[in-house]
């Protein structure tokens, strides 16, 4: 399952946020109809409209675009309306080509830090702008550190995170009855705007079926898996 943002339709927070200089935003998406101006994916930043990461589709159009302070970059990947696909961003640092963006595990582009970005806020599904998504989501992980595009993939082909370390949110998006609930445990849980609805997801698999890992003990499950066995130190797939 996955959930539905349409118009007024969003996630934020402003507490237990990453790093604006190193962080991993990551999930799959699905734009509900062809672009019309702009539909924001991921935005983290500060207080005002310009010192942010914006991670968004071009002006009418579904090709992907970041911008933040200084500029902006628009890549090649395009996935179309009514195609879920999964999208990573990635920041380590403020120098050359320290934010990446990956569509389906493949690099996209590279665009240069910025110095200017602040550390206040981050939403999916809309903007300080005003952009809203009209766009499904599912399998939602944020992290406190710099994702390898070996580890995206990983993370593209799994609903639950198979890496744990530094991870700062995760929101498998499942059902509206708990799609503002933070699973990693770490109690980073979404205000939500609008009426979100729940629609069919992604076809990802849980995990890796030849796998199992142990994960931290204060992680919580959501309530739509199979297979896991619970311990008094954590969980078992």
């Amino acid at each position: 399952m996955a959930i539905d943002l349409d118009a007024g339709d969003n996630y934020s927070r402003t507490t237990g946020l990453p790093s604006i200089t190193a962080f991993s935003m990551l999930g799959w998406a699905r734009f509900a109809v062809a672009a019309a101006g702009y539909k924001s994916l991921f935005a983290f930043g500060g207080t005002g409209t310009s010192d942010w990461w914006y991670l968004r589709s071009e002006w009418n159009t579904t090709t992907i675009n970041l911008k933040n302070s200084v500029g902006e970059t628009t890549g090649s990947a395009n996935p179309g309306a009514s195609t879920w696909f999964h999208v990573a961003l990635t920041v380590n640092g403020t120098g050359a080509n320290a934010a990446s963006v990956y569509v389906d595990g493949v690099q996209d582009f590279q665009m240069n830090g910025d110095t200017g970005v602040a550390t206040g806020k981050i939403w999916v599904g809309a903007d300080p702008w005003g952009s809203e998504a009209e766009t499904m989501f599912a399998h939602v992980k944020i992290y406190n550190a710099v994702l390898t595009a070996a580890e995206i993939v990983q993370e593209m082909r799994s609903a639950r995170p198979h890496r744990t370390a530094n991870l700062n949110a995760w929101h498998p998006l499942w059902s509206t009855n708990d799609d503002q609930v933070d699973f990693s445990g770490n109690g980073n849980t979404w205000t939500v705007a609008g009426t979100p609805t729940t629609v069919d997801g992604p076809p990802v698999a849980w995990g890796p079926v030849s796998r199992r890992l142990r994960v931290p003990g204060d992680m919580v499950m959501p309530p739509h898996h199979e297979n896991v066995v619970t311990t008094g130190h954590g969980y078992f797939w």
